[in-house]
């Protein structure tokens, strides 16, 4: 396989679309975005390789050939009100997905997946077109790597990998069929019922969940107590003078237990 010939599988993306698997490529979310003609509602790229892969806030992503899962599904015309529940959709498909393969896993707003030891094992990262309406939803999932993969990389968050939580190697292909059988669920239940149901099961999940915490966004920092997702799937936190507040993006982190 070469960055000139993808290898093509219609209908295994998502509600019957096509998914394309590159060798290589500097981004998943970038292709579909800088490609729109070319990407239909469900449509996946999946790089076998991502040299230039980003998460929130321009960070680095690691994606090593063949150890992570990286890959971006195009969803088009989806009602603006949804958009931004699109990740949370997402990290839904990936718990589940994890425990399809006997790893748990807690949901960490706004984007992350996290595992034994409170641990980062998976990302997420929604793009939207400039000129159209569609949004890049990226997902990374740290397959297979190791402590060598993960050594002498400064990361924010401590993470981890499937390989490293269970002992045990797994196949990538079979990994991506999984995830993607549970994002096309997820995804069609947000987009078909609403929130209602993705935020219950967030709750159930939740990282945060029974603790104090500090949301911070470039500058600004708050901390307060947690108080859950908010039906429309903001952060809630009351600060110590009893205020309010509603974030749907920033940094979480917990403070400890309320």
């Amino acid at each position: 396989m070469s960055e000139s010939s993808p290898q093509i599988h219609e209908g295994k993306g998502l509600s019957g679309a096509r998914l394309t698997v590159h060798a290589s490529l500097p981004s998943t979310n970038r292709r579909i975005i800088e490609q729109p003609d070319d990407h239909a509602h469900g449509d996946v790229v999946r790089a076998v390789r991502q040299s230039a892969g980003r998460g929130r806030s321009g960070r680095f992503w690691l994606a090593p050939e063949d150890r992570g899962l990286t890959l971006s599904v195009a969803v088009r015309d989806t009602d603006p009100a949804l958009a931004p529940n699109l990740t949370q959709a997402a990290a839904l498909a990936v718990r589940r997905t994890l425990t399809a393969f006997d790893i748990g896993s807690a949901l960490k707003w706004p984007n992350d997946v996290m595992a034994t030891g409170d641990m980062k094992i998976a990302g997420i990262l929604a793009e939207r077109s400039p000129t159209e309406n569609l949004v890049a939803l990226g997902i990374g999932l740290n397959v297979n790597l190791s402590d060598t993969d993960f050594a002498g990389v400064v990361l924010r968050q401590p993470a981890t990998s499937m390989n490293l939580v269970a002992g045990g190697r797994y196949d990538v292909a079979q990994v991506c069929d999984t995830l993607l059988r549970d994002l096309e669920q997820a995804i069609a239940n947000l987009l078909r019922d609403g929130r209602t149901s993705l935020i219950a099961e967030w709750n159930e999940f939740d990282w945060l969940g029974g603790h104090r915490v500090a949301v911070s966004d470039g500058d600004d920092r708050v901390e307060g107590a947690y108080g859950g997702l908010g039906d429309d799937g903001r952060l809630r936190m009351t600060d110590d003078a009893g205020t309010k507040h509603l974030f749907w993006s920033g940094d979480a982190e917990r403070l400890g237990p309320a």
